[in-house]
């Protein structure tokens, strides 16, 4: 599966700013986002999110590889105090939209189908618009901050789509007003909404 232009270009505005400029300015180091966020290069690349196999699989031959292996699977204030260590290396934009498109669209392809398998029979703007979802938040379902989670997983099993936009916009309660990840929620929604109509 791949993203449609118009989820491509989400999940760019929102783990990239959009693009190289912005990118190089602000994230072609490594970050820890906030949250529970790990430390992050890339194109929202998490190292506390994922196996030692799928960091070198990703970033072989990488300045620097060795160091950021050793960020792997922390997360949140243990992420945090390694940020003076690896703070210095750079991850060039076409390098992280490589490792993007490459090795992390494929993975969490999969997660998004093995959440919500009906993905699979989707227009591709819906599929991109619950990519984006899995790839921000994961595939949990456990939990009161999960329950719009498994209505998606009810909705789309019981052929109720159109239930889809409003569960990702009664996420927003999860975070502060100003967060970007309220935006994000609103443009997940309205990315499916397109979906629908042109389904």
């Amino acid at each position: 599966m791949t993203l449609s232009e118009a989820g491509l270009e989400l999940v760019l505005k929102h783990e990239v700013g959009g693009g190289q400029r912005y990118y190089d300015k602000f994230l072609s180091r490594p970050t820890v986002p906030g949250f529970d966020s790990g430390v992050t290069i890339g194109v929202g690349f998490d190292l506390g999110y994922v196996t030692e196999y799928e960091f070198d699989q990703a970033w072989e031959n990488l300045e620097g590889a060795s160091l950021l292996r050793t960020c792997v699977g922390l997360k949140a204030d243990a992420a945090r105090k390694m940020i003076r260590a690896v703070g210095g290396i750079v991850i060039p934009y076409p390098r992280a939209l490589t490792v993007f498109l490459d090795h992390t669209c494929p993975t969490h392809w999969v997660r998004t189908l093995r959440v919500f398998p009906q993905t699979l029979d989707l227009q591709e703007d819906c599929a991109s618009a619950l990519f984006s979802l899995v790839f921000n938040r994961g595939t949990s379902l456990t939990g009161e901050r999960r329950s719009e989670m498994r209505g998606i997983k009810d909705a789309l099993a019981t052929g109720h789509r159109d239930a889809v936009p409003g569960l990702i916009r009664s996420m927003k309660r999860l975070w502060p007003a100003s967060s970007g990840l309220v935006r994000r929620r609103d443009d997940e929604a309205a990315l499916f909404e397109l979906g629908l109509k042109s389904a």
